[in-house]
């Protein structure tokens, strides 16, 4: 820091006196060969002065950013990647045949499901039920569907959380569910319909999240596409 601000000074001294020799010789032109050279020695002096000290803060700065970034390198913090949750792989069944609609499928009608269990957390979402296990569940299309009807059972009383829905798609990441009402007598089986985007194409994810009702564990089974015409329209 000392001989940063001493160059700095030297830097300001030089330009000051050369400005100030300049205005002089502007003002009170030298009137002998001798004057002229002794202002010509001046001005090289000052000159020769000027740029040395100017490399002088130039390599300074070069050195003072090297040791800077070492610095950096040698404190970066080390980040330890946890394992993966364990996941559930589980077989769809086939869906039963569903009358010729615009609703139906347009080509297999085969989704891939996996279940990821979620642990109780005070910073997980919902704010009012993160305490509660919850669980969620990734669809991955394996043919085509026009807004397609998703059917799957909770193991106890659960919620739907639309707002922590997530589409993964080849046009669009947005989207739009909306729970249909459950089947009669069975209160923890619970409908979705996919309403936005329209087409659930190959390869294309939707991924839905659960909670708990109360402290009891989730687990959530018999995950299947349903294109009845008469879930589609509610």
């Amino acid at each position: 820091m000392f001989w940063d601000v001493l160059i700095s000074l030297g830097l300001l001294s030089a330009a000051i006196a050369m400005a100030w020799m300049g205005v002089r010789v502007s003002i009170y032109p030298p009137n002998s060969e001798q004057e002229k050279k002794r202002y010509k020695i001046w001005f090289l002096i000052l000159g020769s002065l000027a740029a040395a000290l100017t490399i002088a803060q130039g390599i300074r700065n070069g050195l003072s950013q090297h040791d800077l970034m070492e610095t950096i390198k040698n404190n970066r913090p080390v980040v330890n990647v946890l394992p993966a949750s364990p996941t559930i792989q589980v077989t769809s069944p086939p869906a039963p045949p569903a009358p010729k609609s615009d609703h139906g499928p347009t080509g297999p009608s085969r989704i891939d499901v996996k279940i990821f269990p979620e642990k109780p957390s005070p910073t997980a979402y919902p704010t009012d039920k993160s305490i509660n296990p919850g669980a969620t569940v990734l669809l991955t299309s394996l043919g085509e569907y026009r807004n397609p009807v998703f059917e799957l059972k909770c193991s106890v009383p659960c919620t739907f959380y639309p707002a922590f829905s997530f589409f993964q798609g080849k046009h669009t990441t947005s989207t739009w569910t909306k729970q249909l009402a459950s089947p009669s007598g069975s209160p923890n089986t619970i409908r979705i319909r996919l309403i936005m985007p329209v087409k659930f194409e190959p390869d294309e994810q939707l991924t839905l999240a659960f909670r708990s009702n109360d402290k009891r564990g989730l687990s959530i089974t018999d995950v299947r596409p349903y294109l009845g015409k008469d879930l589609t329209q509610q």
